[in-house]
């Protein structure tokens, strides 16, 4: 199955699409269209259904830009919010403010494929919005963090 995967994984997105259409092969298609890493899948499955639902069509859509994700944090527990918060009350939520502990929320830092630019926590808010990841996520039911300072943050809350 891995060889079938990989040979998947080097066809370009339309083309499945198209070919699915025409044989039926929808799940295949979709299951090729949607798996991250294992980290990131871990990730995802610690957020609620309709916010992984969001993040999932979020980083489809860097992924056909030519970003990759790291997820660098998702879910946390209160007493990991708070250990957080101890360490830095500037720039982390007090405990029980913070959508990672409703499972709605995840910190993401992306590399391009291509380029190899990178964007971080720290990269300026000109170049997140530069790089379309903020229009894609507010696309896909995401509010970004860039105006309150936490640039590489997304969150599914409303």
């Amino acid at each position: 199955m891995n060889t079938v995967a990989a040979y998947f994984r080097q066809i370009p997105r339309a083309v499945l699409v198209a070919v699915a259409a025409a044989v039926g092969l929808a799940v295949l298609v979709r299951q090729r269209l949607t798996r991250f890493d294992a980290e990131t899948e871990a990730k995802l499955a610690q957020l609620t259904p309709a916010a992984r639902a969001k993040f999932r069509t979020f980083l489809e859509a860097a992924r056909e830009r030519g970003w990759q994700v790291v997820f660098v944090s998702g879910y946390r527990t209160y007493a990991q919010q708070a250990a957080l918060h101890a360490a830095n009350p500037r720039n982390a939520a007090a405990p029980g403010h913070s959508s990672h502990e409703t499972r709605e929320a995840g910190d993401l830092n992306f590399i391009h494929s291509r380029t190899g630019a990178e964007l971080r926590k720290g990269t300026s808010k000109i170049r997140w919005q530069a790089s379309g990841l903020v229009y894609d996520a507010a696309a896909a039911g995401l509010t970004w963090g860039g105006p309150f300072g936490d640039n590489n943050h997304f969150s599914a809350r409303s």
